[in-house]
């Protein structure tokens, strides 16, 4: 084929194309066709976007729910179970079997007689010191458990050289137990232990050495040691009640006691009214007799 012939074929085909555009409803069809296609492609871009985003959300939401699920989980599993109703529970004794043990030595009251006063003295290096608690020793002399008289979170755990082994448990409310002279224990710092639950067993101490095998036991009222048999029976409700009543009683005395100076110094102010008139005739009297 020559070049003469195509380049006729060629002429021959742009003539028909031109005749054909040429016919009103060409382009009007091709603007339809872009239109429809460059709509149908949005479309289907937005659709896939939305589901791409749905897919992600629910992954998003199932991996917090999942991460929630897991904190959750992992905190039921590590937090040990706490005492409910903790200030409704009495003071109760710390050993298993009360019938079993009986107070080797008391606790020095200021208010005691004389007597008991001296009984209630711990003997340690050649010095006498006050008993901050009550000794418990079993009857037989044997060893016996020593129980938590309240709920309360552990705060000391571990050996002393001179009282052996020591449990301090902080009970909530300025309400500190203490436990010494064990021969071992069960529970470590940071515990969480309920009423009755074994803190160890009874021992000796160098401290103790006159009471033999024995639980040396304190109660301390923010921070200050108390007679632990006057606070067995009582509840944390009790001691609060307590203190409210001790506060009334001093604001109540102090009210009491400047009420009165106050009625002491009305009554001194009235006997100077009433002595004036007289040292005013007195000094009139006096006047007149010079005169």
């Amino acid at each position: 084929m020559t070049k003469d012939k195509q380049q006729a074929e060629r002429q021959e085909k742009f003539a028909k194309w031109r005749k054909f555009a040429r016919k009103r409803w060409v382009y009007p069809a091709v603007y339809l066709g872009l239109a429809a296609i460059v709509i149908a492609a949005v479309l289907w871009m937005q659709v896939d976007t939305n589901k791409g985003n749905q897919s992600i959300g629910n992954h998003k939401i199932h991996k917090s729910a999942k991460s929630k699920s897991n904190k959750s989980a992992s905190a039921n599993h590590n937090k040990k179970a706490v005492p409910v109703n903790t200030m409704k529970e009495s003071f109760q004794w710390p050993v298993k079997n009360k019938n079993s043990v009986h107070i080797a030595k008391k606790f020095w009251d200021p208010n005691a007689p004389v007597q008991d006063q001296q009984a209630a003295l711990v003997l340690n290096d050649h010095t006498y010191r006050p008993n901050t608690g009550i000794n418990l020793a079993s009857k037989s002399g044997d060893s016996f458990q020593v129980a938590a008289a309240m709920s309360g979170t552990v705060v000391q755990a571990g050996q002393d050289p001179d009282l052996g082994y020591v449990v301090r448990v902080d009970d909530g409310n300025g309400i500190t137990t203490v436990y010494s002279s064990l021969g071992s224990i069960s529970v470590q710092q940071g515990d969480l232990v309920a009423q009755g639950q074994k803190l160890g067993v009874a021992g000796k101490s160098s401290y103790f050495k006159d009471s033999g095998v024995n639980l040396h036991f304190e109660i301390r009222d923010n921070g200050k040691p108390v007679n632990p048999v006057a606070y067995f029976g009582l509840t944390k409700n009790d001691l609060l009640h307590k203190v409210e009543g001790n506060q009334k009683g001093d604001t109540k005395k102090q009210d009491q006691g400047t009420a009165g100076q106050q009625k002491k110094q009305d009554i001194q102010k009235q006997k100077q009214k009433q002595q004036q008139p007289k040292d005013n005739s007195k000094t009139s009297n006096q006047t007149s007799k010079n005169a």
